[in-house]
C-alpha cells in the first residue's frame, strides 16, 4: 500500500484498490483529533476532494463524516434552499426528498452512495408505477443536492450524475386545427373567461402567468403586456413569485382584437366590484373571481373542460392552447427567435421540437412546392 502525507492531508491505497484520503478536522471534547476519510477510485479524484475539503475547513465548512447518511444529508440540504428558491420548489424538492429518495436510499452512508444505488431507486421507482418523467425530476432533485457536497468536498463523484436516467418517451402536445379554432374563437364570446382564452391562444402564455397577470402588467394604448411572474399554490395558498428565467421575464405585443377584448373584460370586471362593494379585494389581477381574488387553477381547467365539451372540440389541456399559439405563429411566417421570444423559451430547440405542429394546409402547399421539380418536364 502507497502512503503519502503532506499538509492537504493523508492519502493511501487500500487492499481493495480505493484510494483513501484523509483529513484532520478538528479535535474532540477529549482532545485527540477528529478525521474524515474520501474514497476514490483514483488517487487524483482523493486528492481533489482533499483539496476542496482543506479549503472548506479554513472558510468553516467541516467536511462530512464517514457515517453521514444520505437521509441526514438531503434534510440539511433542504434546510439550505429555504429563501433560495421559489416556495413551490421547495415544496416540490421537498415532496421528493420525503417521499421518493429517502425511503429507498436514505439509509445509505453519503460518502458510499453510487450510481448504482441510484439506478436501483429509480427502475424500483418506475416498477412500482411512477412515470419514466416523474423517475427523471427524483435524478435530478437528487443531483443538484449532491452537487453542493461535491462543491463542498464531502463526497468526490455525484452517484446521480453517473447514473444512467431511465428513458423518457417524447410527450406529443395537441394543437387545435384551424376550423376548431374558429369554433372556439366563437364560442368563447361574452364567456367571462373569454379574455383568459383569448390571450392564451394569441400569446402562447402559460397558465400561472395568465392567473398572475395584473392590470399594471398591460399597457392598452401600447397594445403590450410584460410577463414577469406567476401565480403559484403554495401549502393551499395563492401566492406571486417571479418567473424562473430571464427569458420568462419578457414584453408581448398584442394586436387590436386582443386589445378590445381585454377593454371589455376589464369593463365587465368594473361591474363585478360595484355589485360586491365592500366584499371587493382590490388585488389588480386581470383574471380574478367575482370578488377580486386570484383564480385557481383548477376552477380555469374545470371550466376550459366544460367548454371543449360544450363545443365538441377535442378533450384537451389548457397548456394545449400554448402549443397552438406556436403552432400558428410558426404557420403565419413568424421566425423561431420570434416564437421562441413570445413564448419565453431559453433555447429555440424547445420551440420547435414540442410547440410547433404542421398544419394540413400548411402540409398541402408545400407538397405542391414539390412540382417545381418536374417543370422541366412540361
Amino acid at each position: 500500500m502507497a502512503r503519502t502525507r503532506g499538509g492537504s492531508g493523508t492519502i493511501r491505497q487500500r487492499s481493495d484498490a480505493l484510494w483513501e484520503g484523509r483529513l484532520t478536522v478538528g479535535r474532540g471534547p477529549n482532545g485527540k483529533q477528529r478525521q474524515r476519510s474520501f474514497y476514490a477510485p483514483t488517487r487524483p479524484e482523493v486528492e481533489r476532494a482533499l483539496e476542496t475539503a482543506r479549503r472548506n475547513l479554513e472558510m468553516g465548512i467541516e467536511a462530512a463524516g464517514p457515517r453521514l447518511t444520505v437521509d441526514a444529508y438531503l434534510r440539511d440540504w433542504l434546510v439550505s434552499r429555504t429563501g433560495q428558491v421559489a416556495p413551490s420548489t421547495l415544496k416540490r424538492y421537498r415532496g421528493i426528498v420525503e417521499h421518493n429518495i429517502i425511503p429507498a436510499i436514505g439509509h445509505e452512508r453519503l460518502i458510499a452512495l453510487s450510481g448504482r444505488s441510484v439506478e436501483r431507486m429509480l427502475r424500483e421507482a418506475t416498477e412500482a408505477g411512477l412515470s419514466a418523467q416523474t423517475a427523471g425530476h427524483i435524478r435530478a432533485v437528487l443531483r443538484t443536492a449532491l452537487n453542493r457536497a461535491l462543491r463542498y468536498g464531502m463526497i468526490t463523484r455525484n452517484a446521480a450524475a453517473d447514473a444512467y436516467p431511465i428513458p423518457v418517451r417524447r410527450v406529443e402536445h395537441k394543437a387545435l386545427q384551424p376550423a376548431q379554432v374558429s369554433a372556439l374563437v366563437s364560442g368563447i364570446k361574452g364567456d367571462r373567461l373569454e379574455a383568459l382564452y383569448v390571450l392564451a391562444l394569441t400569446t402562447g402564455m402559460r397558465e400561472g402567468e395568465l392567473l398572475g397577470l395584473r392590470w399594471d402588467d398591460i399597457d392598452l394604448d401600447a397594445q403590450t403586456l410584460r410577463v414577469g411572474a406567476q401565480l403559484q399554490r403554495v401549502d393551499g395558498n395563492l401566492i406571486l413569485v417571479p418567473t424562473k428565467t430571464a427569458a420568462s421575464r419578457r414584453p408581448i405585443p398584442f394586436p387590436n382584437a386582443v386589445a378590445a377584448i381585454l377593454r371589455g373584460h376589464r369593463a365587465r370586471q368594473n361591474e363585478e366590484r360595484f355589485q360586491a362593494l365592500d366584499a371587493w379585494h382590490d388585488l389588480g389581477y386581470v383574471f380574478a373571481r367575482p370578488t377580486g381574488e386570484p383564480l385557481y387553477a383548477e376552477a380555469v381547467i374545470k371550466a376550459w373542460h366544460a367548454l371543449t365539451d360544450r363545443l365538441a372540440l377535442p378533450r384537451m389541456t389548457f397548456h394545449d392552447l400554448r402549443g397552438t399559439a406556436a403552432t400558428y405563429m410558426h404557420a403565419l411566417g413568424a421566425e423561431t427567435k420570434v416564437i421562441q421570444a413570445t413564448l419565453g423559451h431559453s433555447d429555440s430547440r424547445t420551440t420547435l421540437n414540442l410547440y410547433t405542429h404542421a398544419l394540413p394546409e400548411g402540409l398541402k402547399a408545400n407538397a405542391e412546392r414539390m412540382n417545381v421539380l418536374f417543370e422541366s418536364e412540361a
